[in-house]
């Protein structure tokens, strides 16, 4: 706990000094102190190169709060490795993955939103489709009528 607690407190502070330290718990054995590392690099708001091959691994951990810390993180990749990645976590079995791969598509400029866009139609998953009409919808890229004529019609 203590190991998780000093990784929270290097986010929180926005210590970027520690940022490779942290990149070192991106693989770590124990899951929460995975989910404390890519936290911690989400908050600082950069991604050191070490901790990119983790993070992207951890896109399919087999632990969920993982999977979801890391859709949050992923705005820190190449957009164009992001988008694809947060694409298929819309389709994951848990809400809040899917929520939390929603959010972070939204906010990948350029390509997030028109992805988002993608998916309402045309993305296998249909909790995927819906979730991406929710997104759209309370970031304002939908208004309400858009949002239930998609949703009735997939």
């Amino acid at each position: 706990s203590l190991l998780r607690a000093a990784l929270d407190a290097t986010g929180r502070l926005k210590l970027l000094d520690l940022g490779d330290r942290v990149a070192d718990f991106v693989t770590y054995q124990d899951a929460e102190v995975r989910a404390a590392a890519i936290r911690a690099l989400s908050r600082l708001g950069y991604l050191p190169a070490p901790a990119e091959v983790g993070l992207v691994a951890a896109l399919h951990d087999e632990v969920e709060f993982v999977r979801v810390q890391a859709a949050h993180a992923a705005v820190l990749l190449d957009p164009e490795a992001a988008a694809p990645a947060l694409w298929d976590l819309l389709g994951d079995p848990s809400w809040w993955v899917r929520r939390a791969a929603g959010e972070s598509l939204a906010r990948i400029a350029g390509i997030g939103v028109r992805e988002l866009g993608r998916a309402t139609e045309s993305h296998p998953d249909r909790y995927a489709r819906q979730m991406a009409v929710q997104i759209l919808l309370d970031g304002g890229h939908l208004d309400a009528v858009g949002a239930r004529r998609l949703r009735e019609a997939g």
